[in-house]
């Protein structure tokens, strides 16, 4: 999101928190974060607020300084912020309500470490024999 000479600061600013980072963090909090992902997401907000207020790599201007310039927070903040909104929503509600109850499920034996045993091919492939020899019989 380049700097036009006829919006402001923050209009750019407000345009950009309402439609670019909204857009980046729709519905984090049902989603997997893992640190991998919280990062890149920072990364990305950092990249378009450095573009928003025209600091390059050059000038040597912290992530902490450009938040601070232009008012926002960092992205995996606002998610987190997000995800324990939403966990406050679920363990309030009643206890025979399905959301409710999957916060408590656990699977029956459990998933066992490391990948598949089979390889999504080979099931495939096997899928498609035994379908074949239904169809001859």
């Amino acid at each position: 999101m380049a700097r036009s000479g006829s919006l402001g600061l923050s209009t750019e600013l407000q345009l950009y928190t309402a439609v670019v980072a909204s857009t980046a963090i729709y519905a984090s909090e049902t989603r997997k974060s893992t640190k991998r992902i919280q990062k890149k997401l920072d990364v990305f907000h950092q990249q378009n607020l450095q573009k928003i207020i025209r600091v390059t790599w050059k000038d040597k201007v912290t992530d902490t300084e450009v938040l601070k310039r232009t008012g926002q927070r960092r992205l995996q903040d606002t998610v987190g912020e997000r995800r324990f909104r939403f966990a406050g929503h679920i363990l309030r509600m009643a206890q025979e309500w399905p959301a409710h109850s999957a916060i408590d499920w656990t699977p029956a034996n459990g998933r066992k470490k490391g990948p598949p045993k089979g390889q999504h091919f080979v099931t495939i492939c096997m899928q498609e024999e035994s379908a074949g020899a239904r169809r001859r019989n």
